[in-house]
């Protein structure tokens, strides 16, 4: 025989027990949860009745505990899903109210964490994808001669534009000679951005250097900057304030590329002139660099970061007047084309190894050194001839070349051993200009 049971005989149940219905509570909430009674007996009953009428009498805070168990409340996610939990039984507005706003807190700092960690992601896969270019460039840049580049790109230091760019100048340049049977006159005359420049005109009267066959890419390309240069000069001669820029650019004191970002400044931020610092054996060039606002910075170009780094002039040591060059230069006054006309010099030499009681090649010499000291070699070779092309106005670089192949090499100690060859490189008493190459 079922019993049937009226919300009044629950309620009278409740009231006998001393329960007391929160005045806040809509009228009828008590058929929802147990009537509360400070007689323990009474509460039992209740319950038991409820249950019996298939009803669910447990407490806000029976039902609270029994959403959130096995919930994770050490991440962000696991304490929103506990408080939305709650926030179903809870039925105090002040303590709804402050579950409210952290369950907002909680859902901005998720999306600012997922933000992050989206732009972390995005930031890993954009490193990997870089290293790999620079890994797929590099054989290709050194077998085309660009040997500075391609030893950036070994280092992983090249970005994506200067790969495409550089790959595509490549494949452009090789194209032209291939099509001109490797005569460099003809692919410079046929190279629409070298029209009106000197190699140009030189191309025009047969004047152009003998530049061995694995280099001309290299030697392409170096015409192509220097191009890009005097058209960027040009232009930045005519605009206000850029004819400090420009002056810099011209007399070593700037790089093209730091030029190019001072020149995107104009107008918003002032560089002043460089001072030279000294860090270990090194010499640091520096500049002042004023925003609009009036801050103030110490700055200095990184060639491999493509952009100024901030420094603490404080912790550095100034080099006294008497101790700086007197013409101070920060880049060398040797082109990257003389520079790979020297490389060049030495491809035309003949081995001499396997002739017996002929000397040591230069090229032999060379060959021996480690990457570092060959490149030390090479700066002070081309350094040389062009020193010695100042002293002799009007004539071109290449005829001093060989002259100073010769003078450099001649402080090369060469001695073959039984088992190896001893290679010893003195380094050339040469008057130079300080580089920071």
């Amino acid at each position: 025989m079922a019993i049937t049971l009226s919300q009044g005989l629950l309620s009278s149940l409740g009231a006998a027990g001393g329960a007391q219905q929160d005045a806040r509570q809509p009228m009828g909430s008590g058929l929802l949860q147990p009537a509360l009674s400070t007689n323990p007996l009474v509460n039992t009953l209740v319950k038991s009745i409820g249950q019996a009428r298939g009803m669910d009498m447990r407490t806000p805070e029976e039902k609270i505990l029994a959403a959130t168990a096995g919930v994770d409340r050490t991440t962000a996610a696991g304490q929103l899903e506990a408080i939305e939990a709650r926030l179903q039984f809870e039925t105090d507005p002040d303590k709804r109210n402050t579950l409210g706003q952290q369950a907002v807190q909680l859902r901005r700092q998720m999306a600012s964490d997922a933000t992050a960690k989206a732009t972390a992601e995005r930031t890993a896969k954009e490193d990997r994808d870089l290293a790999t270019l620079n890994t797929r460039a590099e054989p290709i840049l050194r077998e085309a001669g660009y040997l500075e580049l391609a030893d950036m790109a070994a280092s992983g230091s090249l970005t994506q534009p200067q790969i495409q760019q550089n790959l595509g100048n490549i494949r452009k340049d090789k194209i032209t000679l291939e099509r001109n049977q490797g005569d460099l006159s003809q692919a410079i005359l046929n190279t629409p951005e070298l029209e009106g420049t000197e190699a140009y005109k030189q191309a025009l009267q047969g004047k152009v250097p003998n530049i061995a066959p694995r280099f001309q890419l290299a030697y392409m390309e170096g015409l192509r900057e220097e191009a890009e240069q005097d058209r960027f000069l040009t232009t930045l001669k005519a605009r206000k304030g850029g004819q400090r820029i420009a002056t810099d650019l011209e007399e070593g004191l700037t790089t093209f590329t730091e030029a190019q970002k001072q020149a995107a400044d104009l107008g918003n931020v002032t560089y002043g002139d460089v001072k030279f610092y000294k860090v270990g054996n090194e010499i640091l060039p520096t500049r002042e660099r004023k925003q609009q606002d009036g801050t103030k910075d110490v700055v200095t170009w990184s060639p491999v970061l493509n952009k100024y780094v901030e420094v603490d002039e404080t912790r550095l040591e100034q080099v006294p007047p008497e101790r700086q060059p007197k013409t101070p230069r920060v880049v060398s006054p040797v082109s990257k084309n003389q520079r790979t006309e020297v490389l060049s010099a030495f491809e035309f030499e003949e081995n001499t190894t396997d002739k017996p009681g002929q000397p040591f090649s230069n090229k032999e010499k060379l060959n021996e050194f480690d990457d570092e000291t060959r490149k030390r070699v090479l700066r002070d070779i081309a350094d040389r001839a062009a020193q010695l092309k100042a002293q002799n106005p009007g004539t071109p670089f290449s005829q001093h070349i060989q002259p100073a192949i010769e003078e450099v090499m001649s402080r090369i100690k060469f001695t073959e051993g039984t088992f190896d060859d001893t290679v010893e490189y003195r380094a050339a008493p040469v008057i130079k200009e300080w580089t920071a190459e």
